[in-house]
């Protein structure tokens, strides 16, 4: 404690100071105090003019998780404890949608903030175009340390999903056998690998891992010393077809016998490998196989939720969302990327940390491609040109934000063919474009808030459908002279992205 008499005198100056007396001692001693209570001042208040630290930012993808199948959003089973802890800390967005309903190019928009046509990436070798920036750039130029630890088919460097990333981290989609030692073995020293290269180590020769193992690879990303703010990205495949059986969660799922001739939806590369038809696929077999499909998701919150152990919720702010859905025959198909239904485009997205207000849910409609604009207002970083608005005024919707239209695309190549998604207010329309071309081209129209499961094509055609007709044609159009234009020609696919693709049915 600082004496009356350590202030009133100046007995104890450092012996090189040079004695005064009179006006000068006076001066020296008020110099001394004035010094001396600085030093007792805390750090947090004499920095107050300084801008607060810029928070971490880690987002969390999951493939092929619809947001039906998540307890947060009604969801009966308890598939995602840990998704539902986080929005309860968190802000919940109960109507977002991916901007395409199958990886890259619905992965492109949330990474660029742009509609499918514009950042390129609509078919499996097309890449983002370089004069479209990416998250991770425009991040890493603001002095963000960026890494990716990622287990998804479509991370072939010239495809751009990690134009970027200082670390670039990808594993292999086969499913990981917990059983072989050697192989866990090898894996466990990958990953020290990982931590003693830190982010030097990019596009490097990916291992096999499921959600467990990958996120101990981005344990010791996250964990490892860094003198600046860290924007991460963790991308889990575990959901996505052929379905890993994982107990005891299976059993919690299904706890009756499996019926004799039910297929095994944990081998092979697509759906149509185990069912020859939609007309093939009974209730049994549809419980059987939400059963697995849940499961993964199940076993990937529990990974989650250890990831997010690693954490410091004060300083990081978490997006969780997924990519796209997965169908199981509500439109007759056993997949994805094929149509823009409620299934494929509705997921699952949550925001918490820093200066996101827990427990709000909101209902309006949202895009992946605000997730851009969202993360750099979270960062101070200027805007960027973009298609979406920033998440953080959802939080106070203005009319406008009430109005907008929300876009999605599908389709799996540069042609015209395709299907294109308007959602507004109450209304999901979906005009779908033929290889025959727009002559045989058709629209429907879902009243999607009543709706959920989108059975009842909308009867007629009253005026309001008719201006939203028009607008969706109108994007349609607009989208394909931009699908036109160079900038996204084709790349040719490394040996190890094509037995990805193949791995996932994807090719053949």
């Amino acid at each position: 404690m600082l004496s009356t008499h350590s202030l009133n005198s100046c007995d104890s100056r450092p012996q090189h100071w040079p004695a005064f007396s009179g006006p000068f001692r006076a001066a020296q001693c008020v110099a001394l105090a004035i010094l001396l209570l600085q030093s007792l001042v805390p750090p947090s208040a004499a920095d107050e003019s300084q801008p607060p630290p810029r928070p971490d930012v880690l987002l969390v993808t999951i493939d092929c998780l619809r947001a039906d199948h998540a307890g947060c959003y009604g969801y009966g089973r308890n598939t995602t404890p840990n998704l539902d802890a986080l929005a309860r800390r968190g802000v919940r967005f109960d109507s977002a949608f991916a901007s395409s309903s199958w990886t890259l190019p619905s992965v492109g928009s949330l990474m660029t903030g742009r509609h499918p046509p514009i950042h390129g990436a609509v078919a499996m070798d097309r890449p983002l175009r370089r004069s479209v920036p990416t998250m991770a750039e425009l991040l890493g130029k603001a002095g963000y340390s960026t890494g990716a630890i990622v287990n998804i088919a479509y991370s072939a460097p010239g495809l751009g999903l990690g134009r970027g990333f200082d670390f670039y981290e990808t594993f292999r989609p086969e499913i990981f056998a917990r059983t072989d030692h050697l192989l866990w073995l090898t894996t466990r020293l990958q990953f020290a690998l990982i931590w003693l290269l830190g982010r030097s180590r990019k596009n490097a020769t990916p291992a096999a891992a499921d959600a467990v193992h990958l996120t101990e690879a981005a344990r010791s990303w996250l964990n490892s010393a860094s003198d600046r703010p860290r924007f991460s990205w963790v991308h889990y495949l575990d959901p996505h077809f052929p379905y890993e059986k994982h107990e005891p969660h299976y059993s919690e799922f299904h706890p009756e016998p499996v019926p004799e001739g039910i297929p095994d939806f944990t081998r092979g590369t697509w759906p149509t490998d185990v069912v020859e038809s939609i007309d093939a696929f009974t209730p049994e077999m549809k419980r059987h196989a939400m059963a697995l499909y849940d499961s993964e998701v199940r076993y990937t919150d529990e990974a989650i939720g250890r990831l997010l152990e690693s954490l410091d919720l004060t300083r990081t702010v978490v997006i969780l969302t997924a990519d796209h859905g997965e169908e199981f025959g509500e439109h007759g198909r056993l997949d994805h990327g094929h149509n823009l239904n409620q299934e494929l485009i509705r997921v699952p997205l949550v925001i918490a940390g820093p200066s996101w207000p827990a427990g709000r849910v909101v209902t309006l409609p949202v895009s992946l491609v605000d997730l851009l604009p969202t993360v750099l207002e979270i960062a101070g970083v200027p805007p960027a040109p973009t298609d979406g608005v920033p998440l953080q005024t959802m939080l106070n919707p203005s009319p406008a934000n009430a109005a907008r239209a929300i876009w999605s695309v599908a389709q799996t190549g540069p042609s015209d063919h395709g299907t294109y998604s308007l959602i507004r207010d109450r209304w999901h329309g979906i005009l779908e474009i033929p290889p025959s071309g727009d002559k045989d081209a058709t629209t429907v129209f879902y009243d999607w808030r009543n709706d959920r499961d989108e059975q009842r094509h909308w009867p007629g055609m009253p005026e309001e459908l008719r201006l939203l007709e028009r607008e969706l044609w109108r994007f349609y159009q607009e989208m394909k002279v931009i699908l036109a234009t160079p900038g996204n020609e084709p790349i040719e696919l490394d040996a190890d992205s094509i037995k990805r693709l193949k791995s996932l049915g994807y090719l053949r």
